[in-house]
This record gives C-alpha cells, sequence and structure tokens, in this order.
C-alpha cells in the first residue's frame, strides 16, 4: 500500500529471466508506483547490474538525465 505514496520518479529495471522474483511483481510496482518507469531486460535474470552492467548503467543515466 505505501508504494502509491511514492511521489518521486522510479525506474524499475527487472531481468526477463529471473528465477527469483516473477515478472509480474515488477509490472505490479509499475503499476503502484506513480510516475514509474519498468524496463525488462532480456536475457537478464535476478541481478541486471551484473548481468548487464552497460546496459543497466545506460539506462540509470538516461533516466537520471530527465
Amino acid at each position: 500500500a505505501q508504494y502509491k505514496t511514492i511521489r518521486l520518479p522510479v525506474l524499475i529495471i527487472w531481468g526477463a529471466e529471473d528465477e527469483v522474483v516473477p515478472r509480474s511483481v515488477g509490472k505490479k510496482f509499475k503499476r503502484d508506483i506513480p510516475n514509474s518507469e519498468l524496463v525488462i531486460l532480456p536475457k537478464c535474470g535476478h541481478i541486471p547490474p551484473e548481468e548487464e552492467p552497460q546496459e543497466n548503467n545506460r539506462l540509470v543515466t538516461n533516466f537520471l538525465k530527465k
């Protein structure tokens, strides 16, 4: 319920192949957090910063520039 109170922009980066937390949770975060953006990385598991560091950094950098 508290997610709906977040007022800052939020970037959610999710691995399409995450076997720990289902993609549906990321979609729920996107739905419940106002002003959020969900990016699902293909061929990526549970830890995008370690598995896809360049793409993760590109996404974060572009998000922070907005």
